[in-house]
């Protein structure tokens, strides 16, 4: 494990980590670049079928980088004798990156060698296009191939304009989750499905929800992000009786957080924290409450989440304490503030005073 050596949670698995293949398949879902590191490393001693169970999971969304596609590529060199069974999940996957991601110049002629395949590889690719493109990129797809329900999530203003444009077609399901003002400005324009919109962030749909508190959704609230959102279900005490814990832990607000922690320094049993749901948040501050309930973490869910790479700075500083007394006799080194002084004296200042006004 010396590869783990300057991230706190070295100090924690020791005795409480699952065994090194269960260990290694959690780390497959997670998205920090060290996570793959640590794989690469482990290369030689994965167990069999490890990239057939897991190749999926490397390129999940959400989980893409350079060094998780380096390291699907050298898994997938070392498979080439496998029967991969057919997953429509992971082969949906690896086209979706491997093929559209790094050729984003060739979209127009991609999307025209496709069309007429008329399978699932071709709607995956227009989806993607339609959720994450502007304009220009979609006119590039059939009108009759577009993806309606992502093209009403993209937030782009001239994607939010072509809606506007074709609102028959719209997916205000959809749009009510879209948190873009453009997207907000077209939902305003129709009746709002409140109980979709509960999802939404924005400030101006969020402003909203104590007007139409009987079509809400509870669940939609306890996982919002929204700062009014999570002071309203903290402050109110008719909303507070109505919390979904195991949703709201999973809520990456800092106030919402901070709640959960103050739960936990009067009573880390509370029911109220649901700590597999908890090892599921990405905000840091849950980084800080599950430094002290060590007992209380998920490892296999944990370790799919990248704040669990926390530099273990006392460790790191013990390391370049070495270089300390050098580092600081370079810094200081007299021919070093005589040139500072040289270059910063200005009318015959005094030394000492430039010294003073000198940024180390």
């Amino acid at each position: 494990m010396e590869e783990f050596d300057f991230y706190e949670i070295k100090e924690w698995i020791a005795d409480s980590v699952p065994g090194k293949k269960h260990f290694l398949q959690a780390l497959s879902y997670n998205p920090h670049p060290f996570a793959s590191s640590v794989i690469e490393t482990n290369i030689d001693h994965l167990p069999p079928r490890y990239f057939i169970t897991n190749c999926h999971h490397m390129l999940c969304e959400h989980n893409n980088n350079n060094n998780k596609l380096r390291l699907f590529l050298r898994l997938k060199e070392r498979n080439t004798s496998e029967i991969i069974p057919y997953d429509i999940y992971s082969e949906l996957l690896l086209y979706y990156h491997l093929d559209y991601q790094n050729d984003l110049l060739n979209l127009k002629e991609s999307l025209q060698e496709r069309k007429g395949e008329r399978n699932w590889k071709y709607g995956k690719l227009v989806q993607h296009v339609c959720l994450t493109e502007k304009m220009e990129k979609i006119k590039e797809i059939p009108y009759k191939d577009l993806n309606w329900c992502t093209l009403s999530a993209n937030h782009h203003p001239c994607v939010i304009d072509f809606l506007r444009e074709n609102k028959k077609n719209v997916l205000w399901t959809v749009l009510a989750k879209n948190s873009s003002d453009c997207a907000v400005d077209l939902l305003f324009e129709s009746e709002i499905d409140w109980f979709a919109a509960s999802f939404n962030t924005n400030d101006r749909v969020t402003s909203c929800f104590p007007q139409f508190v009987s079509k809400i959704s509870i669940s939609g609230l306890c996982t919002n992000t929204s700062d009014f959102v999570v002071k309203w279900l903290l402050e109110d005490p008719d909303m507070y009786s109505q919390i979904i814990w195991s949703l709201f832990c999973t809520n990456e607000n800092n106030y919402a957080v901070e709640h959960i922690y103050n739960i936990s320094l009067l009573n880390p049993r509370d029911k109220r924290i649901e700590w597999g749901f908890l090892c599921t948040n990405r905000n840091k501050m849950v980084f800080r409450i599950l430094r002290n309930n060590q007992s209380k973490i998920h490892w296999e869910i944990f370790l799919n989440n990248p704040i669990c790479f926390e530099y273990n700075y006392e460790m790191m500083e013990k390391r370049v304490s070495i270089f300390k007394e050098e580092l600081i006799g370079a810094v200081f080194s007299p021919e070093r503030i005589m040139h500072l002084i040289s270059v910063s004296r200005e009318n015959e200042e005094d030394d000492f005073e430039i010294i003073s006004k000198l940024d180390f």
